[in-house]
């Protein structure tokens, strides 16, 4: 049916009414759900084949999975704004502060307690320096909160329109549902479509994870790069500034303040990133290294104040986009040799027990159709006409596609943050470009990518190993755990079944019930999903 698990086995209640008038009810509805002339015909079959496909086409694109993922970025993002307003509010607490004791530094009163002018001037250029670090660090504040703002309108967008398509995904389950009810008498036409139909749906929600894991991967590699070629660029013009003469101060001010604005940028990237890969501890880039990197951005007008300075933060900046590089590698090798791996072995499997679910599907209402119309109305009911979905081959290929599409598309959909430009005169940009054409000995401009400083690649022996299959994925082995106990249980319940036609007693052969939540093992989870993302 699709992917989700359900419990067969119906609990064994006390009749509510005395056995006879429970047989004869029961009796009374299969009359009714058992299929009609008119209740399947040609539109019905075609209506079908119709859902197939859309449904099909909706479960390679993988619409449930990434609105899992979107609203779990969605309420970070909600998280993430109310942590940085907090911040923003006392960096402008505390530039009001040093802006009041700069003020203060300026009354007569206060000028009397110093010995000497250098004395004084001494301790206000400390505090002016103070008051330029605590704007700074408001300026940073309100960057980041205006960026995690705007991220969090995006993403909104975004979650609309996969809520929309995972509510027709789950509407279109339920047709299937009422469809097949109808045609197999509320039953499952045998023993072998509710075992393939729960095999398909171990093998699809497995597939759907682990395509999922790789949208979450390219996502946050996507970011890590963007990070990287930011930070390359950053180094390239923190190196240069200390060639500029003191006196020149604008110039100074602007490179660092442009050089500020690529970190703000690395450092929200490479946190973003984190936040597609919860529960990943990454190797390189690890939180506490992106929290010294955004102290370093915080502190850079002073650091660029004495050599000392300088180089202390240069190391800080170096070797984080040094690691940022070895994150990209790493990020490559778990994608490239364990989640593409493992996707392509799980849409083979998924798309040969596709083939064998309808080849059983297709086989059990050819024999409904035979019984109500005879074998020549069954044969042309056109069940097997549509190569896109009886060639198993053409339908994976053709779904494969759509689910890299949809990936590509993801992929669009993941916010960027870019460095905000400096302002400028015409004059000043002429000199910087100037100045750092002749100290990279190149006349042409070139972007961050082109002026990153070379790093060395770290040997694939030396690389951190790559996350378990349970990290990466979630415990799939708690699927094939439920699937075993639903086949257990419904083997047991065959046996008392089969005891009781024995003894004259005819039952239903099983419950068919509508699995509205295929993505998730319990309906209610992805109908809460499908809630919380409709408040969005």
């Amino acid at each position: 049916m699709g992917c989700g698990s359900s419990t067969l086995v119906e609990s064994n209640i006390p009749p509510k009414y005395p056995k006879n008038s429970q047989q004869q009810q029961q009796q009374q509805q299969l009359q009714q759900q058992a299929p009609s002339k008119a209740a399947l015909d040609k539109s019905t079959l075609v209506r079908y084949v119709e859902i197939e496909k859309e449904i099909n086409r909706l479960e390679a694109m993988n619409v449930v999975q990434h609105l899992q993922m979107k609203w779990e970025e969605l309420k970070s993002l909600e998280d993430d704004i109310r942590r940085l307003t907090a911040i923003f509010q006392s960096c402008q607490e505390q530039a009001l502060k040093e802006k009041k004791d700069v003020d203060n530094m300026q009354e007569p009163s206060v000028r009397a307690f110093f010995a000497d002018q250098n004395s004084f001037d001494a301790r206000l250029s400390k505090e002016q320096e103070e008051f330029i670090a605590a704007l700074n660090k408001q300026e940073v504040a309100q960057k980041e909160l205006e960026e995690a703002s705007s991220q969090r309108e995006s993403a909104k967008v975004v979650v609309k329109e996969l809520h929309m398509q995972a509510e027709e995904l789950q509407k279109l389950y339920k047709e299937q549902d009422q469809i097949l009810a109808t045609i197999f008498d509320s039953k499952y036409g045998s023993d072998q479509e509710y075992r393939l139909e729960r095999e398909h749906d171990v093998t699809c929600e497995k597939q759907q994870r682990i395509s999922a894991a790789k949208a979450r991967w390219q996502a946050a590699r996507l970011l890590v790069q963007h990070a990287h070629s930011q930070l390359g660029y950053a180094v390239q013009r923190w190196d240069y500034i200390c060639r500029i003469p003191a006196v020149n101060s604008q110039m100074r001010y602007g490179i660092a303040t442009e050089v500020r604005n690529y970190l703000i940028a690395a450092s929200t990237n490479l946190r973003n990133s984190q936040g597609y890969l919860k529960g990943i501890d990454f190797p390189y880039c690890k939180t506490d290294e992106v929290s010294t990197l955004e102290r370093a951005t915080n502190n850079i007008y002073g650091d660029m104040a004495t050599t000392e300075r300088h180089q202390h933060a240069m190391n800080v900046f170096r070797s984080t986009f040094q690691r940022s590089h070895a994150l990209l590698q790493w990020f490559d090798v778990v994608i490239d040799k364990t989640i593409d791996r493992d996707l392509r072995m799980a849409i083979e499997e998924l798309f040969a027990k596709k083939r064998e679910l309808r080849i059983e599907r297709v086989r059990l209402i050819r024999e409904k159709l035979v019984e109500l119309f005879g074998a020549e109305e069954a044969a042309a009911a056109g069940l097997d006409e549509d190569g896109n979905l009886t060639d198993a081959r053409r339908l994976q290929e053709q779904l494969s596609k759509v689910n890299e599409e949809e990936l590509k598309k993801q992929l669009e959909n993941v916010k960027i943050v870019q460095p905000e430009k400096v302002q400028q005169s015409k004059e000043q940009e002429a000199a910087v470009e100037a100045a750092a054409a002749a100290a990279d000995g190149d006349s042409k401009s070139a972007d961050a990518d082109e002026k990153a400083p070379k790093v060395e690649a770290v040997p694939l022996k030396e690389l951190a190993p790559p996350p378990s299959e349970d990290q990466l994925f979630g415990d799939i082995d708690s699927i094939k755990k439920q699937y075993e106990i639903d086949m257990e249980e419904f083997q047991r319940a065959q046996d008392v079944n089969r005891a009781r036609v024995e003894q004259g007693l005819q039952e239903k052969l099983a419950a068919r019930k509508s699995r509205k939540a295929r993505k998730m093992a319990q309906q209610e989870q992805t109908e809460k999903l499908l809630e919380e993302s409709a408040s969005a």
